[in-house]
């Protein structure tokens, strides 16, 4: 990948001198942040730039740019993409990995399952809709000591995308190993489409493809309508996967299941709206008797009152007493907000272990904000205590005491430390640019 950069390089100098017209455009862009902070630990200082970069842009009849990651602290300059087109092609090179459709997909953080080194994106304009992405998962090549005979000749990802009459089309071929010494090929296609009918939208998505050495085939199908109909709303699902988790950077978990979901809202205008949904789940089509049935019923009232009612059974056939059932109500006006809920895991078998939480925020004055919370769980007490004062748009001062904090085991849950109160009194200032 080296000599490729080496290569692209040289044709951005050569495109950016036979530019005569272009205007260099020269952008930032990050944040930065500082924080002063107190707590039963003692005092600390952080602060510093958060993804700064600059972007170098001329345009002209012949289009180029470069942009580098600066890191001003550690006063150094990083090379971060390059972008570059002609009458011919168009091509954007860039470190690390890259998304593609169904195959490469982040998480809620925007990390990459795949852990490439760098990515090509490269579009012809003879081709209207089409787009050649290539990933550079292993470094084959040393141009120092030759390419070491334990390495594999192909351990990279390649893939094409190809969108035409309102559908995008993708195949894909990759080695999902990572390893330099051993191939695993995965390759698949996949197809999504939106389609208007009038009184709904339907998305259809499907892929299919083979997983490992042994032609073991992947395939999933799924579709969605959201139709409205005055003050009536209706949505369906359906999904039917098998396999498909074995797509090694799909960030897909269904290994084989069937699930199929009903909704349902009603509203009033400016009053009420009622809606509720039902759905169910076979987890293994292989093991049927794994069949989840969750059920959800919600009311809300002029957008300052709901409440909730979620069922659901974790396996009708082989455990059907056991129901999880789970509470929650919630009221917010311009200046207090309050929220409260009631998880069994059980409710048939262990009736008495409830998971209870409440919340409450009030807002005196627009930049004052007071707040608190509790929750009871495993025959535990947490709570905290909390206050955020806003001097500007930049600089909050907040303040904090309780034993409710953290997440560490990541259920979505504050957790309780009931021999552990911490307190804590920070300063904080932050900007983008």
């Amino acid at each position: 990948m080296k000599k490729l950069l080496v290569v692209l390089m040289s044709l951005f100098v050569l495109t950016a001198l036979f530019a005569a017209e272009a205007t260099p455009v020269v952008s930032w862009s990050g944040s930065a942040s500082f924080t002063l902070g107190i707590d039963e630990k003692g005092v600390d200082i952080d602060g510093g730039l958060v993804k700064p970069s600059v972007t170098v842009s001329p345009s002209a009849d012949t289009q180029f740019g470069v942009s580098f990651a600066i890191d001003v602290i550690g006063k150094s300059l990083s090379f971060k993409s390059l972008s570059f087109e002609n009458n011919i092609f168009a091509l954007d090179y860039t470190k690390g990995a890259a998304g593609f459709q169904y195959f490469v997909t982040p998480d809620k953080d925007g990390n990459y399952l795949l852990n490439a080194e760098d990515n090509i994106s490269l579009t012809l304009k003879a081709v209207d809709g089409m787009t050649v992405v290539f990933q550079d998962v292993v470094t084959e090549v040393d141009y120092n000591t030759g390419t070491p005979t334990t390495h594999k000749w192909f351990d990279d990802f390649v893939g094409v995308t190809y969108s035409i009459a309102n559908v995008n089309l993708a195949a894909a071929f990759y080695d999902a190993d990572e390893a330099t010494e051993t191939n695993l090929y995965q390759y698949g296609l996949n197809a999504n489409t939106s389609l208007d009918l009038g009184f709904a939208t339907l998305e259809l998505d499907g892929v299919a493809g083979v997983v490992d050495a042994s032609n073991t085939v992947a395939y999933g199908i799924s579709e969605s309508l959201s139709a409205e109909f005055s003050i009536v709303t209706l949505t369906q699902s359906f999904a039917w996967k098998q396999n498909v988790s074995q797509f090694a950077f799909a960030r897909d978990n269904d290994a084989s299941s069937v699930s199929v979901k009903a909704a349902v809202e009603y509203s009033m205008p400016s009053t009420v709206t009622i809606s509720g949904d039902v759905s169910f789940k076979i987890a293994s089509l292989a093991t049927p008797s794994e069949f989840t049935v969750p059920v959800n019923f919600k009311v809300a009232y002029t957008n300052m009152f709901d409440a909730s009612l979620a069922l659901g059974w974790a396996d009708v056939v082989n455990a059907a007493t056991s129901i999880k059932m789970t509470l929650a109500a919630g009221y917010k006006d311009d200046m207090v907000a309050v929220n409260a809920s009631a998880e069994w895991a059980d409710l048939v078998g262990a009736a008495t272990a409830v998971d209870l939480n409440a919340d409450l925020s009030v807002t005196p004055i627009d930049a004052l904000t007071l707040g608190a919370a509790v929750r009871y769980a495993s025959e535990e007490l947490g709570y905290n205590v909390n206050a955020n004062y806003a001097f500007d748009d930049n600089t909050t001062f907040t303040v904090f005491y309780g034993t409710l904090y953290g997440d560490t085991d990541k259920d979505g849950k504050t957790d309780i430390h009931k021999d552990d109160a911490q307190w804590y009194a920070k300063l904080s200032w932050s900007t983008s640019f």
